[in-house]
């Protein structure tokens, strides 16, 4: 039987202006089975974004200035939020069509005016995690990476499974790598360095369309790492696979609000030839490779 432990309790992330406001609101969310915490500007509310990742954020349509659409947009570009977490905007004063057609425009699910009738709102809230739920279960079992359209970390196991099998029916040579995008200079903060980080991963997979072999595999470990198990390679085949990715990442530049940035590639690897003699698995290969690349 599980405990209270075992029990996720949403979190909502409420960010007002206006205190008063986001009290208002608490008090309607925390009888209902909510976790609330309060920010008061866009600042304090993506430091609690990154500490505190949310299951829905209720936030001023204008947050100490900034529009909603502009707000909404930030906030889809964090990976704690992304692209399935409940963005609701509230405003004091009317919301013109334009302006509401922005905001849903960049992500935001729902817009509605002060006063919020909190009846309706917790139903929204309901509904709209609900939805999230489904779609997180769905994602979870999907071999697929949605924003690369690499092999999830699922779909990786199940091909490497097969290349296994391959690999003890016809002794074949495989090498696994482990590389991370890392962006430069050091020191960005969290929010420059997700952004440039999920740029780079799209650039690493327009790469790998024009220049990856049919017969690799690549995956998405994480938000900047990702695994390649390179068939009929060894160790030095797979580090030309990587020496020609590098050169083209690193010397893409992305630019973010006038300034420019790069990545560094950094990878390690790991081959059959390697294993001593040992069975042939391309999951314990690619363990390897993971844990030597944390290492340095």
């Amino acid at each position: 039987m599980l405990g209270d432990s075992d029990v996720h309790v949403p979190v909502v992330l409420l960010a007002h202006t206006d205190e008063w406001v986001s009290r208002s609101l608490e008090a309607v969310l925390a009888p209902g089975g909510y976790r609330v915490f309060r920010a008061g500007s866009v600042a304090e509310l993506l430091k609690l974004v990154r500490r505190t990742p949310p299951d829905a954020l209720i936030v001023d349509f204008s947050l100490r200035g900034v529009s909603g659409a502009t707000l909404s947009q930030r906030l889809r570009g964090l990976p704690e939020v992304g692209v399935d977490v409940p963005i609701i905007l509230t405003s004091a004063s009317p919301i013109g069509r334009a302006e509401r057609l922005a905001a849903f425009s960049a992500g935001a699910w729902e817009v509605c005016t002060h006063p919020v009738d909190c009846e309706l709102l917790l139903q929204q809230l309901r509904q709209l995690l609900g939805a999230r739920q489904v779609a997180s279960t769905l994602r979870g079992d999907s071999l697929i990476d949605e924003s690369t359209g690499f092999y999830s970390m699922r779909g990786l196991a199940r091909r490497a499974r097969e290349l296994d099998a391959l690999a003890r029916r016809c002794s074949q040579l495989f090498a696994c790598v482990a590389l991370a995008l890392e962006p430069e200079p050091h020191g960005i903060s969290d929010d420059i360095s997700s952004h440039i980080v999920a740029r780079a991963g799209q650039h690493l997979a327009a790469v790998w369309r024009e220049n990856g072999r049919s017969c690799d595999i690549i995956g998405r470990l994480n938000a900047s790492e990702f695994a390649i198990i390179a068939a009929s390679t060894d160790v030095n085949g797979a580090r030309r696979i990587v020496d020609r990715l590098r050169t083209r990442i690193e010397e893409f530049p992305l630019r973010m609000a006038g300034d420019s940035y790069t990545v560094r590639v950094r990878a390690h690897y790991a081959s059959v030839a390697e294993s001593a003699g040992a069975p042939v698995d391309a999951m314990a290969l690619l363990l390897q490779a993971t844990q030597a690349l944390h290492a340095h």
